[in-house]
This record gives C-alpha cells, sequence and structure tokens, in this order.
C-alpha cells in the first residue's frame, strides 16, 4: 500500500488540479492536499484517494539536488 502513496511535501496531480500533498493516511489510502486551480489562488484543502492523485514531483528529489549543489556539504564530504 505505501509504495502507491505519494510522501508528504510531494506535488501531485488530483482531479481538482495540482497541489501539494500535506499528509498521507496510510492505513486509509487517503492524502490530504492543498489544491491551487491558479498559481495566484488560496488553497483548497480537499482528501483524495491515493488511486485519484498522481505524483508529478518528489519532494526527496528536491532534497537531493539541493544537497548535491551545496558547496559546504561538498566541503564536509571531501
Amino acid at each position: 500500500i505505501n509504495k502507491t502513496l505519494p510522501n508528504e511535501g510531494d506535488i501531485v496531480k488530483t482531479p481538482d488540479g495540482n497541489g501539494e500533498v500535506l499528509s498521507v493516511s496510510i492505513l486509509r489510502g487517503i492524502c490530504k492536499v492543498a489544491v491551487r486551480k491558479k498559481d495566484s489562488d488560496i488553497p483548497n484543502i480537499g482528501y483524495y484517494n491515493a488511486s485519484e492523485l498522481k505524483t508529478i514531483n518528489h519532494k526527496k528529489a528536491k532534497e537531493q539536488n539541493n544537497d548535491e549543489n551545496n558547496p559546504e556539504l561538498k566541503e564536509i564530504l571531501d
């Protein structure tokens, strides 16, 4: 079940538009998502089944990219 669920902070596509995952209920298979129809809109909070969501961007991938570009971390690792 957990493999099909997005993680908190992931950007997902919902039936109502794109949004960011705020929380995940693993046992229920439901995600709480902040959805914005347009970038300037106030986010609407909605609950969606995992089957309704498609992950667009993973939070972990962003963090790894930030770590690779961090000069302080490169100094520590070298």
